[in-house]
């Protein structure tokens, strides 16, 4: 339960909750400027945080925004600045839970946090200086404590960790880049069947939404809400922005049914409008995202990450080869996918970009030679026809299922890809950044200390 306050309250917001490993708590953010009776400036923004949980302990902190500026008497140029700090605290007597599998740690000290401070100032001549810096208690803390942050909201971060990872591996010769399998996998969002919704219901949904929303901001006009009224307009706020995010999301569906000449009625999940209806290894159809990892057949790391919403996994075949170019370098010497990856033109393209396609010729029909080039073929699609039909590519292309397939059932058994507890693409690409971080920290500690003996 949680709700804001009215604006002239020192209190701008409480929230009470219950939660696995902290028990029931109540947090609290004040304004600093409303406690102490004065009239905030424009240019800064200051609160503080009061919170108690049952299981761990008191814990509080101190966050605000500030900008700011002037023009130099010499030049009369603009010297402008903003920047923002965080600071938070907790006297933690509790134990870090970090689900199934994994042991409840008890920390060291009992005195935890994090203190964060990032400024940029622009000057004049287009120069820019921008500085950062932050502190961290434990390195357990941010998950235990802050786990959306440490989670979710670093996918910029996490990539670029991803590929330093990668170049490491490269210059340590763990990785070779000689063969590497593609793979799509499809994952159940966090979503339900019945939350999508065909056009007419969402446009009537969006205008119950914005009454609601205007009926509770009366309601507010003159007086702070009470705890019911709050949660009320938090609730009516939080449906208004989802039926707004499905409905954005309509001509996209749209224009996909379109495009696969599909006379199903398009329609949009309120949940998490960005999921699609996928056909899963079950055969049945659910709300899921694609999740590809281009492996290193060698070393078995994971050397490229796409996540997207579409059934197929046709497109995502170049853009993985281009990933990985741009991550190391270098284009693999070879790249092995299945059936669903195989286009004419993505062969060709591969092949002019020094990649050797291994991938499973289609049946033809009647009794032509599999082998046999066809009126149209490029010279690359030719020979990758051609070379399908020896033993040589033939073996190769077994260590495909050996490794894909069980990035996948590792991914899924090991590093929690499995229902998504996330919601929307980016999320969710940063959900798999953290498994593929994961999965090839395992597989280095494996490979590296055999490699020193």
């Amino acid at each position: 339960m949680a709700g804001n306050v009215v604006e002239k309250s020192p209190l701008r917001h409480a929230e009470l909750s219950h939660a696995r490993g902290f028990g029931s708590g109540i947090a609290t953010e004040w304004g600093v400027f409303e406690t102490l009776g004065l009239l905030a400036p424009k240019s800064l923004d200051m609160s503080y945080h009061l919170d108690y949980y049952g299981k761990r302990g008191p814990a509080g902190g101190l966050e605000g925004k500030y900008k700011g500026g002037f023009v130099t008497e010499t030049t009369l140029q603009p010297w402008t600045y903003e920047g923002e700090f965080t600071s938070y605290l907790a006297l933690d007597h509790g134990k870090d839970d970090f689900g199934k599998k994994r042991v409840d740690i008890e920390p060291d000290n009992e005195l935890r946090g994090r203190v964060f401070w990032q400024h940029q100032s622009f000057l004049p001549n287009d120069w820019q200086v921008q500085f950062t810096a932050g502190y961290i208690s434990d390195r357990n803390f941010m998950e235990e404590w802050f786990n959306r942050d440490f989670r979710v909201d670093q996918r910029a971060a996490l990539d670029d960790l991803l590929t330093q990872s990668i170049a490491a591996s490269i210059k340590r010769h763990v990785i070779t880049l000689a063969r590497v399998a593609q793979d799509g996998t499809r994952v159940r969002a966090n979503a339900g069947i019945r939350s999508f919704r065909r056009r007419p219901t969402l446009e009537e949904a969006l205008r119950l939404a914005r009454q609601q929303v205007a009926r509770t901001a009366r309601q507010e006009d003159g007086a702070a809400l009470s705890r019911q009224a709050a949660a009320q307009a938090r609730v009516a706020a939080e449906r208004l922005t989802r039926v707004e995010e499905a409905l954005a999301e309509m001509p996209a569906v749209e224009a996909a049914k379109v495009r696969n000449h599909s006379k199903a009625t398009p329609r949009v999940s309120t949940t998490d409008p960005e999921a699609r209806k996928m056909k899963l290894t079950d055969g049945g159809y659910r709300p899921a995202y694609n999740v590809h990892f281009a492996t290193d057949v060698d070393s078995r790391a994971i050397v490229g990450v796409t996540v997207t919403n579409v059934g197929s996994d046709q497109p995502e075949f170049l853009p993985m080869l281009d990933q990985i170019l741009e991550r190391t370098g270098q284009a693999p010497a070879s790249e092995l996918v299945d059936g669903g990856f195989v286009t004419h033109a993505a062969i060709t393209e591969a092949e002019a970009a020094g990649v050797t396609v291994y991938a499973p010729v289609p049946k033809p029909k009647g009794a032509r030679d599999p082998a046999a080039a066809c009126r149209g073929d490029s010279a690359a699609v030719a020979a990758w026809r051609a070379r399908m039909a020896t033993a040589e590519a033939k073996a190769c292309y077994r260590a495909r299922a050996a490794t894909a397939e069980w990035i996948n059932a590792d991914t899924r058994t090991h590093r929690t890809l499995v229902p998504l507890l996330v919601r929307g693409l980016d999320k969710v690409h940063t959900w798999v950044l953290w498994i593929a971080l994961a999965h090839n920290m395992m597989r280095t500690m494996g490979i590296i200390p055999h490699q020193m003996m």
